[in-house]
Parts: C-alpha cells; structure tokens; sequence
C-alpha cells in the first residue's frame, strides 16, 4: 500500500469528528433561535429588573381640588345640614323683639317633651312648638325653666309684669319672680291653692322655693307659710306658731302627718288638725 493511501485511511476518524462536531453547533445554534429574546432566567444576573407598575386607580390628589389632597372636590359631601324646625318663626319674632338682642347660638331641636326648638340670644330665650307658638322667655326666668322644661312644657304667653317682679305661664304651671325671692316654678294643687288665696298679694306672698316632692304628696315654701299636699288631704298651709312646732316633728313625715284643714281661728289663739293630731297656739302658752 502506499504511503499516502495510509495517511488517508490514519486521518478518517479525525474527518468523522469534525463532522460530528459541525452537526451538535449547528443543533445549539437553532436552540438557541428558538428561545424568546426576553425570557429571563433564574440564574441569569444580567436579567434587567422587572418593571414596577403604579396603581392610580385610589389617587385622588387630582387637580379637582389642590387645597385638599387625597379628598374630591366636594363640598357638600361632610357639610352639616342645619334645619330649623319652627321654619324661620323664632328668627321672625326676634326681628320683632329687639330687646332679646343678638343671637348666641343656633336654632336647636327640642325632643324632650313634644317637638319644638329653641333659640337662645342675649337677653332671653325664645321657645317654639307646634301646639303653642313662638314665645319668649326673659333670663331671670329662663334659668328656672331650663331645669323643669320637662314638667313645665312650653311656654304659652311671653310673660307678664307683676307689681314687684314677674311671672309667665307654661302649658303645665308656672314660674314667678321677684328681686328678693328669684324665680320659683308653681304647679297643680298647690298652685290652685295659692292662686284661691291671692297669688304673690295674698298672705302667702311669693314662693321662695320650687315645688318639693316628698313621700307621698308634696309641699312649696312660700314668704310666709308653707303649702302641703296629698292626695288623701289635698292642699293646706301651714304658717306662723303652728308652722313652727310642725317643723320641730318632722312636718308631714312626723307623728302628725299631712294637715286635712286651714289654720282656724279660736279665742285667744289658733288651731290646726293634722291627719293625727291637732296643733294648737296662744301668745301665753305658744304651739302645743
């Protein structure tokens, strides 16, 4: 055999390797045509980051309202919607009442008796319902009222001028002042009988103090006598000696009970019949 024949045959498997060799490159190179320009992969660092998105979907910092971000342009949306439930009654009779002078506050809802509102300003309260109208109550009596509003109801006059001092009706009694004695609220019975008896004329004077309620029944003060009632005796004063010796025994809580009549009148002196027991009274020998 030749030489050069034997060079051919030795180098054949080299020829075999690079054929092999050209065929696995060509493989790769179509692999890789394949795969997408933009996969990433878990170990590749040369990944660019993923782009981060924004939601605006909540962002209400708009130019709808620049003074206020965060919050749409709606100023109606938390207003506090006032309502006058007198529709405009008590700010037209303050228009005609200048003596009540400026407005304080609001006109405000009244539910704790039948529906109402009020409106209070410098000099006075002004009052309205439904059933009684628009009324006004001065400050000196203003401040009783407030506290017994809900036994009182509304007002039903704008109250009236006394010889020395005031008074005003409400729908359930009424309350009176004085310089001396300030405003004190009279009710039922025991304002029945004060009124048979000549309101603050009469010999009882002006109430010096609210109606008192005490077990079973009720009594008031007044400048010059005391007013009991219950059902069972009704409504009675008490004054002077006999008053007196009453206190000492506890009123009607004592012994004695209510009184079941008037002080009457005896020679030389008075008596008073209690529901048990009687007082009595001269100038010599006092309440007995």
């Amino acid at each position: 055999m030749k030489k050069e024949e034997r060079l051919m045959i030795n180098h054949q498997p080299f020829a075999w390797g690079r054929a092999i060799a050209t065929a696995c490159a060509a493989t790769m190179c179509l692999a890789l045509a394949i795969v997408p320009a933009s996969t990433t992969y878990a170990d590749d660092a040369t990944a660019p980051a993923q782009q981060q998105t924004t939601d605006n979907s909540n962002n209400t910092d708009t130019p709808d309202n620049p003074n206020n971000p965060g919050k749409p342009d709606n100023p109606g949306a938390d207003s506090d919607q006032h309502t006058d439930p007198s529709n405009g009654a008590i700010d037209a009779f303050a228009a005609t009442h200048t003596w009540l002078g400026s407005p304080t506050a609001e006109v405000t809802p009244i539910t704790a008796i039948e529906s109402g509102a009020e409106r209070t300003y410098q000099n006075g309260t002004v009052y309205w319902s439904s059933s009684t109208g628009v009324h006004a109550v001065r400050s000196n009596i203003d401040a009783c009222y407030q506290k017994h509003l809900q036994d009182l109801g509304f007002t039903v006059n704008d109250g009236m001028k006394l010889r020395g001092g005031t008074s005003q009706a409400f729908q359930n009694g009424q309350i009176h002042w004085s310089p001396s004695t300030g405003a004190r609220f009279t009710r039922g019975a025991i304002q029945q009988y004060w009124s048979a008896h000549g309101w603050e004329n009469g010999w009882l004077g002006w109430p010096t103090g609210d109606e008192l309620t005490v077990k079973g029944g009720a009594s008031q003060t007044f400048q010059h006598g005391v007013v009991f009632w219950s059902p069972t005796t009704g409504a009675h004063a008490v004054k002077g000696g006999i008053l007196g010796e009453y206190a000492n025994i506890k009123y009607e809580q004592g012994i004695l009970g209510f009184p079941v009549n008037d002080e009457m009148k005896l020679r030389g002196g008075t008596s008073q019949a209690f529901q048990n027991g009687q007082i009595h009274w001269s100038p010599s020998t006092g309440a007995r």
